[in-house]
């Protein structure tokens, strides 16, 4: 029978305090990896409503955007910001009519387009959830 030998022992023995030392630190990362990908799932639903809402006639979308993180303020928390940018020539009634079940922010440019079109934002934007480990949002 033959034993072992001593440095085996020492390198057992450091094998199992730096895996508990680690230990901490590699929950940490999957916590990030689980709350990372939440929250852009969150962002998703919270967006569908907004982007999948059909457009009223002669309107066109321009670009969409969305994200989440610590878009508003300095402390612990997550945002979540949907928005739509249309280009139309329907009036600030038709379109506020159009879009009145969604429940979202509607800011009409000022000064039309070089086309005559008028340039439609439509935000939905959530503030103040919890954040969990989700690095954006710290």
């Amino acid at each position: 029978m033959r034993r072992r030998s001593w440095w085996a022992d020492v390198l057992i023995a450091i094998g199992i305090i730096v895996a508990l030392w680690l230990s901490p630190l590699f929950l940490c990362v999957m916590q990030m990896a689980y709350e990372m990908p939440a929250n852009s799932i969150r962002l998703w639903f919270f967006g569908q409503a907004l982007f999948e809402h059909p457009l009223p006639p002669q309107t066109e979308e321009l670009e969409r955007n969305s994200e989440v993180g610590l878009l508003v303020g300095n402390s612990n928390h997550c945002d979540y910001l949907a928005e739509r940018v249309l280009a139309t020539r329907l009036s600030r009634m038709e379109i506020e009519s159009h879009f009145q079940d969604l429940a979202a922010q509607i800011v009409f440019d000022d000064k039309p387009m070089a086309d005559g079109r008028v340039r439609v934002v439509l935000r939905r934007f959530r503030f103040g959830d919890p954040p969990g480990a989700d690095i954006r949002c710290h």
